[in-house]
């Protein structure tokens, strides 16, 4: 007797086509509703903001960060959630959760400006405002649009590797002297932020888990993001690259369908041990600066061993968690009083500037409210089965590495948020909207014996 598959275990065909299950028809992955191959305007709004968002963040366009630029861009998407709620009822479950964190970073900002008299000098709310305004858009839009949200990232990967590329081969002269990340031995072969750089990451994350690309295209890809990475010399990007190729070789091991792209893993991890270690191998190495000074060399490269950054790093975040606060600082951060920390080399000033820790600072800015309502989101996004989940999982854990080191960008809040608005209560999953029972084989049919 055949086994009756119930609504929810089956995915929509959207879903088994990007997992690669089998589809009764071909014709009813392209025709159905819940499949798109025209981009939709929410899609299009995504990559504007995420653009706009990370224009600045690289050494080889004279493109300067706009407070105006980024409010505007929470402005557009704010609405388009508004309108999106409007037309299909009001939001449920954890939306709720990136709402509280949007009116509080809002009502910090507002409060913010006649304490200092200015709305864009130094400060971070308004990338705050513009990375929950993108947690709330995702969450909203995401679950159902992820199919295409995947190939956006990618593209932004690749784009990001042509860029660094790009930057090495014809402005490697010039990068040292502007020395604008630090001192120019040590960072001036980086044309792309950390920020920018980790599209890379995300990138090969979604590469290693697409069932359905050839072969030699994930090994070739593969090859291309993971040595990118590893040629941004951010060890913050290494940190979460490790994340990406350990979880999936212990995926490819443990699930028979990923083992495809076990050797994609194996090769980018071995070809990042070989250019660190070339300098110990053959006296030459294959990184741009990084620090070996002299040809025959044994060390390894500055940027795999100095701890100088990392000391820095130390003494922001035990400034920002021993500073003296209020009752309301500890709850709600500097939403409604000013959050006096030590800024290492510079004394006594208001938390304006990153600790360059995600957790940090959202203490410092919006207190154990705002901490809390975070960790409520990322237990809801771990959570999410179906499909996708391990895709989901694996960038999540990268963001949250990267994390440890940097605030993150505005457009990471979206790894958070189409995980998260997929969690119970908040959306209907897109793998309840139009099950097809998978055809059970069949002498005459052959979809489902392919």
């Amino acid at each position: 007797m055949p086994r009756v598959v119930r609504a929810a275990e089956v995915p929509s065909t959207h879903e088994q086509a990007i997992q690669g299950y089998p589809v009764a028809d071909a014709r009813l992955v392209r025709g159905t509703s819940a499949w798109r191959r025209d981009i939709s305007p929410v899609d299009v709004v995504l990559t504007l903001v995420i653009l706009g968002s990370t224009a600045h963040l690289t050494r080889i366009l004279p493109i300067d960060y706009s407070p105006g630029r980024a409010l505007f861009s929470s402005y557009v998407l704010i609405v388009v959630c508004v309108v999106q709620w409007l037309r299909t009822g009001r939001p449920r479950g954890h939306v709720s959760c990136a709402g509280a964190l949007l009116m509080l970073s809002f009502g910090g900002y507002i409060l913010w400006i006649p304490r200092v008299g200015s709305w864009i000098s130094v400060n971070l709310w308004h990338e705050l405002i513009l990375g929950l305004s993108l947690l709330l858009f995702a969450m909203v839009f995401g679950p159902r649009r992820w199919f295409v949200w995947r190939y956006i990232l990618l593209g932004f990967g690749l784009l990001a590797a042509a860029m660094q590329l790009l930057g090495l081969l014809l402005f490697s002269n010039e990068l040292a002297p502007l020395a604008v990340y630090g001192p120019g031995a040590f960072y001036g072969a980086r044309p792309l932020h950390a920020n920018s750089a980790l599209f890379m990451v995300v990138a090969l994350a979604l590469v290693l888990s697409d069932r359905r690309m050839d072969g030699r295209w994930q090994m070739l890809l593969g090859m291309v993001l993971g040595l990118s990475a590893v040629y941004s010399q951010w060890r913050s990007v290494w940190a979460a690259l490790a994340v990406v190729l350990l979880v999936w070789v212990w995926r490819s091991c443990a699930d028979p369908a990923l083992r495809r792209s076990l050797p994609v893993s194996l090769a980018v991890g071995v070809s990042w041990a070989v250019v660190l270690l070339s300098p110990v191998l053959t006296g030459r190495s294959l990184l741009p600066g990084g620090g070996v000074e002299a040809v025959g060399s044994v060390e390894l490269p500055d940027t795999a061993t100095s701890t100088g950054t990392l000391g820095w790093r130390f003494e922001m975040w035990r400034s920002r968690l021993e500073a003296p606060r209020s009752v309301a600082n500890y709850f709600f951060g500097g939403v409604f009083t000013d959050s006096n920390v030590v800024f290492p080399g510079k004394g006594i000033m208001r938390g304006s500037l990153s600790g360059h820790n995600l957790f940090v600072d959202l203490y410092t800015y919006l207190g154990l409210v705002g901490l809390g309502l975070l960790v409520v989101l990322v237990w809801a996004a771990f959570r999410v089965g179906g499909p996708a989940s391990w895709e989901h999982r694996t960038l999540l854990l990268a963001v949250l590495v990267y994390g440890m080191f940097f605030l993150w960008a505005p457009w990471m809040w979206v790894l958070l948020g189409v995980p998260a608005g997929l969690a119970r209560g908040t959306v209907s999953p897109p793998w309840d909207e139009a099950p097809i029972p998978r055809p059970e084989a069949s002498e005459g049919n052959c979809s489902a014996q392919c």
